[in-house]
């Protein structure tokens, strides 16, 4: 929808979108390691399905470089990122399913799999209205 997207910032040689991507570690297909240290946002039509945990850090790192970005994260009104999203969004976020057809299994649980209750959204912000 908010697409092509030109990377993928939080996959791996298994769970990548699209054939450009950052990894949380070295991997021999990977353009990048660690997608907070990178400085290339700002070119990027970003997708980025983060660990929850670093939602705000990977906010931080699209206002610092003024990036555009589809986010996914769940419903979680009561975490601190969660009015940034919404102050940053410039579409309305779109639900998800929270199933295996979505979110695939390759040996490690996704996070989202891990509470079937979550409602996931995708989420198109801007950096520049932060």
């Amino acid at each position: 929808m908010w697409g092509p997207h030109t990377i993928d910032r939080c996959a791996s040689l298994v769970t990548t979108q699209i054939p450009t991507y950052n990894s949380y570690y070295s991997d021999p297909e990977c353009v990048g390691i660690d997608c907070l240290a990178q400085s290339d946002w700002g070119i990027h039509n970003n997708y980025v399905n983060p660990p929850f945990r670093i939602l705000n850090k990977v906010l931080d790192v699209i206002v610092a470089q003024k990036a555009c970005a589809t986010v996914i994260t769940p419903k979680w009104v009561t975490k601190p990122w969660y009015q940034r999203i919404i102050q940053m969004s410039i579409s309305p976020p779109i639900r998800i399913p929270n199933n295996s057809r979505t979110f695939i299994n390759f040996g490690q649980t996704p996070e989202s799999l891990k509470n079937p209750r979550w409602h996931i959204f995708a989420w198109r912000i801007s950096g520049e209205l932060a």
